[in-house]
């Protein structure tokens, strides 16, 4: 049952993120709050349904964007991997790798969404 909510409030964000993406705009760049959603979900749901539920919120970010179509579902499944890598193998101390993974996966999903807009 937890897995079906949370695939529900992670599709609900990708919609507000394209929804919403004019007022979520810090200097040019849109806050991307379903990678934040899922960074803060990393540790409730098991991984590979955090997985699937990252793939479907990404194929609807790929829907509703005017951009090409698998960006947004590669950028999210290499966010989610590196906020894999950088809890499990990364840093021991847990709390600040908690934060570097945030600013990582944050970091990898804006370049991939700058370059793919670029080709």
């Amino acid at each position: 049952m937890k897995r079906y909510i949370g695939t529900l409030v992670l599709v609900l964000l990708s919609i507000a993120q394209v929804a919403w993406a004019p007022f979520l705009m810090i200097n040019g760049i849109i806050v991307p709050i379903f990678i934040i959603a899922v960074w803060l979900s990393y540790h409730l749901i098991a991984h590979r349904h955090l997985l699937v539920m990252v793939v479907v919120g990404g194929f609807l970010l790929d829907g509703m964007a005017t951009s090409h179509f698998g960006l947004f579902t590669f950028a999210s499944a290499c966010s989610l991997l590196s906020i894999h890598l950088i809890e499990t193998y990364g840093i021991p101390n847990k709390v600040v790798a908690r934060f570097v993974s945030l600013l990582v996966s944050i970091l990898i999903y804006l370049v991939i969404i700058r370059l793919g807009g670029l080709l």
